[in-house]
């Protein structure tokens, strides 16, 4: 049996990647409604991102690279996979579903508050879900991972704006920025 393993430095290659992309579409899509004043449609924003994803992760798991790797259907191809994936792939679309309205969210929330406050309010998830983590599975971290997450969150926030000023200047209505934070 051959096994396919990805170096790492073309994994660090993915990682740098993606988080370009992430941090470039929250940047783009707040430049557009807020300088650029543009209306569009949530929905159909999203609908046209995620056919991209799908048509490109479709094409490299039937035909791409993705036909490379050792798993228990690495005989089959092309559509017979794909149509097997999509038959045993039930516990996904749920949380496809939570990711959809995740992004819709995320709209909403940049249309009323910058950028910045978006990226900062977005990595408080990390640390909350670390605490729900040790409420709801009455489990432990240890004093070095409270910390590391700490940092990471200060981290963040240092990084995503290091003079402390915004550059896009949104409604400042308290309303629309609780909005815009309950959102996030």
């Amino acid at each position: 049996m051959v096994k396919f393993s990805i170096s790492l430095s073309f994994r660090n290659t993915i990682l740098l990647v993606l988080c370009l992309q992430n941090a470039s579409f929250t940047l783009l899509r707040s430049y557009s409604q807020s300088v650029l004043k543009e209306k569009y449609n949530y929905s159909s924003l999203l609908l046209v991102g995620e056919f991209i994803k799908l048509t490109v992760s479709a094409y490299m798991t039937g035909w791409g690279a993705g036909r490379l790797e050792v798993t228990d259907i690495q005989d089959m191809s092309g559509f017979s996979k794909l149509l097997w994936l999509a038959k045993n792939s039930q516990k996904m679309f749920m949380l496809a579903g939570i990711y959809g309205v995740m992004n819709i969210f995320s709209f909403i929330s940049l249309a009323r508050i910058s950028a910045v406050e978006f990226t900062v309010a977005s990595q408080l998830k990390i640390l909350a879900t670390a605490i729900f983590f040790t409420i709801l599975f009455k489990r432990q971290l240890s004093d070095t991972k409270w910390r590391a997450l700490v940092l990471l969150v200060c981290g963040t926030i240092l990084v995503s704006n290091p003079d402390g000023q915004s550059s896009v200047q949104k409604d400042s209505s308290a309303g629309s920025k609780l909005v815009g934070y309950l959102a996030v």
